[in-house]
């Protein structure tokens, strides 16, 4: 015998079948008085990971200047994609919004400290199967000036005069 409470909370459940992302994907909702108390997805068993992304911008810049990246990626299923950029410092762009398959975006990065790095790129899609990897050599080099230079060969020539360096 099912206790008064539990009748009267399952009474006013029921399930939703949802089929809005597309072939093959969809979920099931249990919802409470109208409100979602649950989701489950559900997928297709023949997923095709998306195809490698390409990723192009600068390679080469100034620390503290933002600069722009544009990606695209494609799923041979035709599911929504999303984004992941690894920014080689730390940082990450977190996974975008989904978008429709094929679709370029762009993404802006600001490097805070010299040095050089290795962007990484992959997309997902709805069922969260991966792409490999894509890679883009990145290198924020010191900003160069004149006065930097001669001050960098004054103190190369005091190191070797004086200590034999």
């Amino acid at each position: 015998m099912i206790p008064e409470h539990w009748a009267s909370c399952w009474s006013y459940t029921y399930w939703q079948i949802g089929l809005d992302y597309g072939k093959g994907v969809g979920y099931i909702e249990v919802l409470a008085d109208g409100v979602s108390i649950g989701r489950s997805n559900w997928y297709a068993m023949d997923n095709t990971a998306p195809n490698e992304p390409t990723i192009e911008g600068t390679t080469e810049g100034e620390t503290g200047t933002t600069y722009e990246y544009t990606i695209v990626g494609t799923d041979p299923d035709g599911f929504d994609v999303s984004y992941f950029v690894d920014w080689g410092d730390g940082t990450d762009s977190g996974w975008t919004e989904f978008v429709d398959s094929g679709t370029e975006i762009t993404l802006t990065h600001t490097w805070a400290e010299d040095g050089d790095y290795v962007v990484k790129c992959k997309v997902k899609d709805l069922v969260d199967s991966e792409s490999d990897w894509v890679t883009l050599e990145v290198s924020m080099p010191y900003y160069r000036t004149p006065f930097r230079d001669f001050i960098e060969i004054l103190f190369n020539w005091f190191i070797s005069q004086f200590f034999g360096i």
